[in-house]
């Protein structure tokens, strides 16, 4: 038995009978034991964006190698360069996630490695967007806050108003981002976010979120009574009111002392108490978001007659001349 070293040999052997006939015979063979080097290429340590994950391997010796995702459950064919020393696959079929490649290579002695793996992910899925606000209400003030919430880390978001060029939002964490807008104006807005993950997955159709600015308080105008005196009992309150959403109405008799039940605007007030002298009677109106006005009237009740005592003559009296002071 020899022991041969590793690599090509040539062995010629050569046998003589008794007669001295010599022959000879040579065989060429090869000595490889060791398994062959696998270099994982393709993919590399690293999270892919895109459809399609490509593998790539190579050999410091011609062979074979076939890849798996699943420590060998299931296995992928790859194709083999002219050397049969380079080996390339793709695969576009592998979901979301984190994935181990493992390399099942051998040479053509049969000599196998199986100890080459890969630590990859894949994610081609925009984060969700949570829209915190504004909420789908009229606001009655000026300042309005847009916040949004993603389910993975996210490095922009920005939004459209009404339809109008982005706006980059200040990103407050990874997950969380904000913008303040101290000059809305009045009426109804629309608004729709954008944002996109640290590997530029970006999702555009958050949906359109409504939503209104209304600051101003409704307009009211009095109309009876008057700024005036009256010799009759006043006790109706009439008025008018504009602005948008007018929502509920109440008067006070005592400047807001008491006030009486809330109304829906626009319904007048009956059974009001007046009392003689002077009066002042206050309405008071909101809208729907909570903007309140009021507005005041100051009138004069006197319904009562004047007192007549005549002192002279007396009733009944007799008298003898004809010129009587009264």
């Amino acid at each position: 038995t020899i022991t041969w070293s590793e690599g090509q040999h040539n062995v010629t052997i050569w046998v003589n009978d008794s007669l001295n006939n010599v022959n000879s015979t040579s065989v060429r063979f090869n000595i490889d034991s060791i398994a062959p080097i696998v270099t994982i290429v393709l993919p590399q340590n690293v999270t892919y964006a895109t459809s399609t994950i490509y593998f790539n391997f190579s050999l410091n010796e011609a062979g074979t190698c076939l890849y798996s995702l699943n420590s060998g459950a299931a296995n992928y064919t790859m194709t083999a360069n002219a050397s049969n020393t380079g080996f390339s696959a793709a695969n576009s079929s592998i979901a979301d996630g984190s994935y181990t490649v493992r390399a099942y290579c051998n040479d053509t002695a049969g000599n196998t490695n199986y100890t080459a793996a890969q630590s990859f992910s894949k994610d081609i899925t925009p984060p969700d967007i949570n829209i915190i606000s504004p909420l789908n209400i009229t606001y009655a003030i000026a300042t309005v806050q847009f916040n949004v919430s993603l389910n993975e880390n996210t490095s922009w978001c920005g939004f459209s108003l009404d339809s109008f060029t982005n706006i980059t939002m200040t990103r407050f964490n990874d997950t969380y981002f904000n913008y303040t807008n101290t000059t809305m104006t009045q009426g109804s807005h629309t608004v729709a976010f954008s944002c996109n993950d640290t590997l530029g997955n970006m999702n555009s159709s958050s949906g359109i979120r409504h939503f209104g600015v209304d600051t101003t308080a409704p307009s009211i105008t009095i109309v009876y009574p008057q700024n005036t005196s009256y010799n009759v009992n006043v006790s109706n309150l009439n008025y008018t009111i504009a602005g948008n959403n007018a929502d509920k109405c109440w008067y006070s008799n005592s400047s807001g002392v008491w006030n009486s039940t809330k109304v829906t605007s626009g319904s007048n007030f009956t059974d009001v108490n007046s009392i003689e002298g002077s009066n002042t009677w206050m309405i008071f109106c909101n809208n729907s978001v909570g903007n309140e006005n009021s507005t005041s009237v100051t009138f004069f009740k006197d319904t009562l007659f004047p007192l007549i005592s005549i002192i002279y003559p007396e009733n009944n009296s007799n008298h003898s001349i004809k010129n009587v002071n009264i």
